[in-house]
């Protein structure tokens, strides 16, 4: 059966959990008209197609002979999108406070139903009326509604607000992730998050010098194996939480040779002196213990590292100050 472009309107619009009322608004045309393409009363103009594409994120070729995903598909993916960004709305909170909340989800693009929610439990109203109001409105405005996501997103918002570390948020999300797509949603969270410490890798092995006067460890990169990891074991007992500002400030050479030798067996004890205890235990329990290309004891230090980068919260005497500890250990081997 031939699918008219109303209906593939309709499917991309709730594939994305959007609102009518939030396309009619994009393309500056009423609820009505949109409501109308969708039930092939009528059909949007030609001058729109363009704009409706790219609204939706795809070719107007693609537009046209879009295949509408089924209802189980569009629910691991919905239920992905919400459990993905808790975690990283859960890191980025205890980072930066609760401000940060509202700031990540202005900056991606969040489900309206868990943007709401959020920002309701960010003005004080208490859970349980937040989850009344998003089902009563789920129910309204999208068809074949699940109410177990918005206590998905719910439970995690709470959890984020009451400090709550990314583990027990992805935890409590995924209790209410439906038991039939349970596994299909945990396997496409590990798959994104391998994903995004791939790249970090990449970034922290290619990056320039953060300042002309960090040049104090490029001397590493021609160092051998076994004088680096004697080097490391020596900074980590004496000055491990200096280990990162110094990093930051190096060469993409000088990390990856530093990130090749860090000693497996000494992972434990190095983050405990990092203060990175938490975040290290996300990333054993939900990435190391599964296959992975990389080598186990990368994935943290890539973590740890690339968030400092990108928040670039180091000043460039802090990492002088960092290279030279290492420098004067290394004189001292």
């Amino acid at each position: 059966m031939n699918i008219t472009i109303g209906e593939k309107i309709k499917d991309l619009r709730k594939f994305n959990g959007i609102t009518q009322n939030a396309l009619a608004s994009y393309l500056n045309v009423s609820s009505q008209s949109v409501s109308k393409w969708e039930n092939g009363v009528s059909m949007p103009d030609l001058s729109l197609i363009p704009d409706i594409a790219s609204y939706f994120g795809v070719t107007i070729d693609d537009l046209f002979s879009y295949t509408p995903k089924n209802s189980r598909e569009m629910q691991i993916e919905m239920y992905s999108q919400a459990v993905y960004h808790l975690v990283q709305m859960s890191t980025c909170t205890r980072l930066e406070g609760l401000l940060a909340l509202i700031s990540y989800m202005k900056q991606n693009e969040i489900n309206p139903l868990m943007y709401e929610g959020a920002c309701m439990m960010c003005d004080g109203v208490d859970e349980k009326t937040v989850a009344i109001y998003l089902k009563a409105k789920g129910r309204n405005e999208y068809t074949d509604f699940d109410e177990n996501y918005v206590d998905c997103i719910v439970t995690g918002i709470n959890n984020i607000q009451s400090g709550a570390n990314q583990t027990l948020v992805l935890h409590m999300a995924l209790a209410h992730v439906p038991k039939s797509i349970n596994k299909e949603v945990r396997d496409k969270f590990y798959e994104v998050s391998k994903a995004n410490i791939e790249e970090n890798r990449k970034i922290l092995c290619t990056q320039s010098m953060k300042f002309e006067k960090t040049n104090l460890l490029e001397f590493i990169s021609g160092l051998a194996d076994e004088v680096i990891q004697k080097l490391l074991q020596e900074f980590y007992n004496k000055k491990a939480h200096m280990i990162i500002p110094a990093m930051i400030g190096s060469s993409g050479e000088v990390n990856k040779r530093i990130i090749e030798n860090i000693i497996p067996e000494d992972e434990h004890d190095f983050c405990y002196a990092l203060g990175k205890t938490e975040q290290f235990l996300y990333f054993d329990y939900y990435i190391n213990d599964r296959e992975t290309s990389m080598p186990k004891y990368t994935n943290w230090i890539n973590y740890f590292i690339y968030s400092d980068l990108h928040k670039q919260r180091y000043l460039e005497d802090f990492i002088c100050e960092a290279q030279q500890e290492i420098l004067n250990i290394y004189n001292q081997l």
